[in-house]
């Protein structure tokens, strides 16, 4: 049931003047936090038929596709801003998402009547309230988490958000006067630009304001005013916000991108050294690593304190077979000597040193970014290896070297359909996606929680793609004035190029949806095209 309640206590907020840009954090889906869970030894709750709480759920962004994908599951948005809310409704109604209630409430008002929550999402709230709204996130945390329940809360850090604190104290100084927050922001630009015109050339504050200029000049309003020029941002350390949690009852378990935890990265004098140095302290450990690498941002999981004792954040085989995998590299190349590939990724890349090695890195990379689990996964490799030559142990260490190194997508249960064979001859779409498009929405959320901005042509393609044409309708929306096809800036007059362009155009799209997680089935190839198309 989608329901709308007055809470009792509710207070003005800057959101309702600004509303915040809502969308999709792969990080928070709850199938992302139970596989880490499991990683390390837990047995948190199946997403599959959880209860989930959302503090600070925007306009439904975040929320709505996890309900869509995981319909026997209940989901609870709470925001302090009004027009969230409304926003979360609306979305909510227009996409026939039924197994999710929104509420316009304080966290603080979260009472017993809400019951316990499976896990917890509260992202990009905790560093932006006061010390004592911070306090009740924890305590809600603790009180409204089922015993195995996990919570995930995002904040931002230090030491990354010491330099970005000069910006924002100038900004927030010069703006001290100004009500309206979009003439807020507009000044707040205004002193930056001034303040890099006056900062002496070669000076490590020069540096600082060269690097925060540009995502000033360019970024989004919305998320600008909420980061530079709310009364509140308060980063902490990230030992600080362990500690804290700790005293309200609650256990570090992880951070949500798992390689930022350990040492495969680094060279393995500075990993023996920082080993030693933390005893095996995961925190000290972490802590070194943000001073290292300056962090700005964490996204932490929290459990129960009582489940700390249980944590083993070593990755045995047994823990690895129960979850699904997903490649993250969008790039493959034959290496220097021809024998193999260099696999590269938006984390990294990954080189192959052994025929298991190769064909682990193949098997994965070949499924065209569809997670599979890992049983399917080790069973395509023995398949192309022969039994002989399957050394089982030997991959699944290099399943946890690529998980440590952050070249994998770890999932967790709900994934089962998604890494079904799709090479069948039928091309279908996914099902979220046509809703999202019906209802005039290019920001497209995946089947893996990710949002992706659809072009125009992908829009004509994905809801039509059971047409035997689709080189036709990509011509006939072109002809309906829905899209344009140019060359040189220029729109194609020519009925014989424009077709022709429009199947190049229809086949791009297709693998271009099939790449970002919206379509399966069918086979398609990409071919070059100096077409560029645009919305009408």
């Amino acid at each position: 049931m989608i329901t709308i309640q007055k809470a009792a206590r509710t207070e003005t907020s800057s959101y309702d003047e600004v509303p915040y840009t809502s969308r999709a954090f792969p990080a928070t889906d709850p199938r992302r936090l139970s596989a880490i869970a499991r990683l390390f030894g837990l047995n948190p709750p199946s997403p599959a038929k959880a209860r989930i709480l959302e503090i600070g759920c925007a306009g439904g962004g975040n929320l709505l596709p996890l309900a869509a994908r995981m319909p026997e599951a209940s989901f609870v948005g709470i925001d302090a801003s009004g027009k969230h809310i409304a926003q979360a409704l609306e979305q909510a109604e227009t996409l026939g998402i039924d197994n999710v209630r929104f509420e316009h409430l304080l966290v603080q008002d979260l009472d017993d009547s809400f019951g316990s929550f499976d896990y917890v999402i509260c992202h990009g709230v905790y560093s932006w309230v006061p010390s004592e709204v911070q306090d009740a996130i924890l305590d809600k945390c603790r009180l409204r988490l089922t015993p195995d329940g996990v919570a995930f809360i995002s904040y931002n850090t230090y030491p990354g958000w010491k330099t970005r604190e000069i910006v924002r104290d100038a900004m927030m100084f010069h703006t001290g006067g100004v009500e309206d927050l979009r003439a807020k922001l507009g000044h707040g630009r205004g002193m930056l630009d001034f303040m890099r015109e006056m900062a002496a050339p070669g000076t490590l504050f020069t540096e600082i304001l060269q690097g925060e200029a540009p995502g000033i000049a360019t970024g989004e309003d919305a998320y600008l005013i909420h980061e530079f020029l709310e009364a509140h941002n308060a980063p902490c350390y990230f030992h600080d916000f362990a500690k804290r949690a700790r005293s309200a009852g609650l256990a570090y378990l992880a951070d949500a991108t798992l390689a930022t935890m350990f040492t495969d990265n680094l060279e393995p004098s500075a990993r023996d050294r920082l080993i030693v140095a933390c005893g095996g302290d995961q925190i000290l450990l972490e802590q070194y690593l943000d001073f290292c690498r300056n962090r700005q941002f964490r996204q932490s999981l929290l459990v129960h304190a009582d489940k700390g004792q249980a944590i083993d954040r070593r990755l045995t085989d047994e823990r690895l077979r129960g979850l699904h995998y997903r490649s993250l590299f969008h790039t493959r190349s034959p290496d220097a000597d021809g024998r193999g590939f260099v696999y590269e990724g938006r984390n990294g890349w990954a080189r192959a040193e052994s025929a298991l090695e190769r064909t682990a890195l193949d098997t994965i990379f070949s499924a065209q970014g569809r997670a599979l689990d890992y049983g399917t996964w080790e069973a395509g490799v023995a398949a192309r290896l022969g039994a002989t030559a399957m050394d089982r142990s030997a991959f699944a260490g290099f399943v946890s070297l690529l998980v440590t190194r952050g070249l994998l997508d770890v999932l967790g249960e709900g994934c089962e359909a998604d890494a079904a064979d799709s090479s069948t001859e039928h091309l279908h779409a996914d099902e979220l996606a046509l809703r999202m498009v019906a209802a005039g929405q290019l920001d497209v959320t995946n089947a893996y929680h990710e949002l992706s901005r659809l072009s125009p042509v992908d829009a004509v393609v994905l809801p039509r793609l059971a047409e035997d044409d689709l080189g036709e309708a990509v011509f006939e929306a072109v002809e309906a004035g829905q899209i344009k096809l140019l060359i040189d800036g220029t729109p194609i007059t020519d009925t014989e190029i424009l077709r022709s362009e429009s199947q190049r155009h229809a086949e791009s799209s297709i693998a271009r949806l099939r790449a970002l997680g919206f379509v399966q089935g069918g086979r398609s190839q990409a071919p070059g095209s100096e077409a560029v198309a645009t919305g009408a």
